[in-house]
């Protein structure tokens, strides 16, 4: 016999806190911002602010800061449309409460704005 569940939300037995995740992960942060232009967040999860640091380099400010700076920091940025050749990096591991994304030219590797750049973040929230 198969079972179905219909739930509209899932809640902590206290009702309000999040539900904690047994032996998986999910992403803590994200956003895909506009860096051409408007530095608009065109979508995001636990991110209240971005900042245009320069060319190529957005600062994403975290709603709920991480627990420590051993998280994972992942960065992409749309390949197609500033330079034909552009990769992303993520920053380095130094602060619980932002994280940076890079894009670049790969075959120049000059910093470049695109249409969309933004991290990924896992790991433990505070």
């Amino acid at each position: 016999m198969t079972s179905v569940l219909n739930v509209d939300s899932i809640a902590a037995k206290d009702g309000t806190s999040a539900v904690t995740l047994t032996k998986q992960t999910a992403a803590k942060a994200f956003s895909v911002v506009d860096a051409t232009a408007s530095n608009a967040i065109l979508k995001s999860f636990n991110i209240s602010s971005i900042s245009d640091i320069a060319v190529g380099i957005i600062n994403n400010s975290f709603t709920n800061s991480m627990a420590d700076v051993n998280y994972h920091n992942l960065a992409s940025a749309d390949v197609n449309t500033v330079a034909p050749c552009t990769g992303a990096t993520a920053s380095a591991y130094d602060t619980t409460s932002s994280a940076r994304g890079y894009a670049y030219r790969t075959d120049t590797s000059a910093l470049v704005d695109q249409d969309k750049i933004g991290p990924l973040i896992h790991g433990d929230l505070a």
